[in-house]
């Protein structure tokens, strides 16, 4: 038998000599390749090739080209192939082939079964949803494991209680924090121009007699507090409600004098930054979002979606030209996590938008933001 390092480095070899179009659900495979610990050397590589030809073929890809690249890579040649080829057809020549041909099917079986647990899944219309868990449901009795049957019977609950969650929180999110006010939330990651378009968003209201204001998150008694309590014990759960308490006694009723003021307030940082930013916490975003309905509830939504790499680009600039100091969450791997976050909880918010950014100039964006706003900001 192989050591489970022994199998990772056949399973990254094989992956390596594969079309770049194949390697994610071949990963996506190779995932449950545990099914196999039991298999000498050679019987492994068979596997690992009868899955190669089956993806391949599901891609409608030719698999020979392909098959042969992968078995070239591990050092077999064409009857390891044929093998393959016998076991991705399920053949039940004799006993060794079945159980290998019942093995890979159960892992394939669980790779597509593990897409009912992405995001775009568990908020995907209900029909869609129900068609997969169907699927699934029915083809369970037909997996010759026990173990793996069991691990798609919980993937299935699991599914099914991720997007129970998701409706909840939808459901949850979508009451009315009250009236609805002239307050507008400009977010996304950190580089994204979240304060560029704020500013010129403020001038343009100004300039068209409709007060403005912009609001700066956090207060400036945050940063106090933070750099007091800044230590070994610091950590998400307490940087949140360091940001409830800044809301409560500061945030909130700078907002109700504006309002007062019949301002219409920009605001480029707000709770959903919350949400992502200390995404580390006990809490769901739905009950992060509860904790926050002493806020007023704004007209509109805008979450700029941007590459982290040329967001990571324009924070080293800044840094460089206006000796800007970089914060601890401004690295390339948490603004790729945080924009992801952005994105799953836009979600959750109906008066939301997600603007991609990355093509547009200044004023074109600008300009795009202008006119969705004329739909819900009247004063």
């Amino acid at each position: 038998m192989l050591t489970p390092k022994q199998q990772d480095a056949l399973q990254k070899t094989v992956l390596q000599a594969v079309p770049a179009e194949i390697q994610v659900a071949l990963s996506g495979v190779f995932r449950w390749f545990a099914y196999f610990s039991y298999c000498a050397e050679s019987d492994y590589i068979y596997a690992l090739l009868a899955a190669v030809i089956i993806i391949a073929q599901e891609n409608h890809l030719a698999y020979q080209q392909i098959a042969t690249n992968a078995a070239q890579s591990v050092g077999v040649g064409p009857e390891a192939i044929a093998t393959a080829i016998a076991i991705a057809e399920g053949s039940r020549e004799h006993s060794d082939l079945a159980l290998l041909a019942d093995t890979l099917q159960a892992t394939l079986l669980l790779a597509g079964a593990e897409r009912l647990l992405l995001p775009e899944m568990v908020h995907a219309p209900e029909q869609r949803f129900q068609q997969d868990a169907r699927a699934l449901i029915a083809a369970i009795p037909h997996i010759r494991l026990n173990a793996a049957q069991t691990a798609a019977e919980q993937i299935l609950v699991t599914a099914r209680l991720l997007r129970e969650e998701n409706l909840r929180q939808m459901e949850l999110a979508a009451k009315p924090f009250g009236k609805i006010h002239p307050y507008i939330i400009i977010e996304g990651i950190s580089g994204s121009g979240k304060t560029t378009q704020a500013e010129m968003l403020e001038q343009r209201y100004n300039a068209n007699g409709q007060s403005a204001v912009l609001l700066h998150e956090p207060s400036e008694w945050f940063w106090r507090q933070k750099r007091q309590t800044d230590g070994p014990q610091y950590n998400d759960d307490q940087l949140l409600f360091l940001l409830l308490a800044d809301r409560s006694l500061h945030i909130a009723p700078t907002l109700q004098n504006y309002l007062a003021e019949d301002k219409v307030i920009i605001a480029s940082r707000s709770f959903l930054s919350t949400i992502v930013y200390q995404s580390q916490t006990q809490y769901t975003a739905a009950q992060i979002i509860r904790l926050h309905q002493f806020m007023p509830r704004p007209a509109r939504i805008i979450i700029f979606d941007m590459d982290p790499a040329l967001a990571m680009e324009r924070v080293v600039t800044r840094e460089r030209e206006q000796g800007r100091a970089r914060n601890e969450y401004e690295l390339l791997e948490l603004l790729q996590r945080h924009r992801q976050k952005f994105r799953e909880i836009a979600d959750l918010f109906p008066f939301c938008s997600v603007i991609p950014v990355d093509t547009y100039s200044r004023d074109e964006l600008h300009e795009i933001i202008w006119n969705d706003l004329q739909q819900y900001i009247t004063t």
